[in-house]
């Protein structure tokens, strides 16, 4: 309903949750899922996610753009600001902050209000149905382990690089997704996507 709640996945045990983003019955919202759904698949291997609405993937068909933030997305639909300053805080750190508390909850808080704005406006252009579609295809891209080798081709741009740019391109993705691993942090705290084009289109 209109309640938050944080729970601390180091303090208690999440087993259940499994069995929760299994159940079709329950629709879960997201914005810019796909490394959420790693985690999840990594977690409940034997529970597959299922029913999600990536309200990023609802703003791309709406001509938002292709990533819009969760920040802009808020301002343009809804007209509510929110502060991004602790997204790159020590979310490992105990007790976290009041500060981190508070954009934690925000991170989640609009979620359904920006759901229901999208979905009536999906419906009047006769898309909701290609949303849906786009997003259980996310899910079934995400149920496996990720090849290296072809995670260049997740980039829905590549089609118009050369073959020398292409190359480049799955040397950075695979460079890119070590880096992540041996660290332990999102791929994106080691390269945004759009940096990672930005050198294959000029090189340097």
């Amino acid at each position: 309903r209109d309640r938050v709640s944080l729970v601390d996945p180091l303090a208690v045990d999440i087993g259940e949750l499994g069995a929760i983003l299994a159940d079709r019955g329950r629709l879960k919202i997201f914005h810019a899922c796909s490394e959420d759904i790693e985690i999840f698949n990594l977690l409940f291997p034997s529970q597959p996610f299922t029913r999600i609405f990536d309200t990023q993937t609802g703003l791309a068909f709406l001509g938002y753009g292709a990533q819009i933030g969760y920040q802009k997305a808020l301002q343009e639909c809804l007209g509510i600001a929110i502060s991004k300053a602790e997204t790159r805080s020590d979310w490992l750190m105990r007790p976290l902050s009041p500060e981190q508390l508070q954009y934690a909850a925000l991170d989640v808080q609009y979620l359904p209000a920006l759901y229901a704005f999208l979905r009536e406006r999906l419906e009047a252009r006769g898309l909701l149905a290609w949303c849906e579609a786009d997003c259980d295809l996310i899910l079934r891209d995400l149920g496996e382990a990720p090849d290296l080798k072809s995670m260049y081709r997740h980039f829905s741009n590549a089609w118009r690089y050369s073959r020398q740019q292409l190359a480049l391109l799955q040397m950075l993705t695979i460079w890119r997704e070590g880096a992540a691993r041996i660290h332990n942090i999102p791929r994106t705290f080691v390269l945004k996507n759009h940096t990672l084009l930005d050198i294959v289109e000029r090189r340097p």
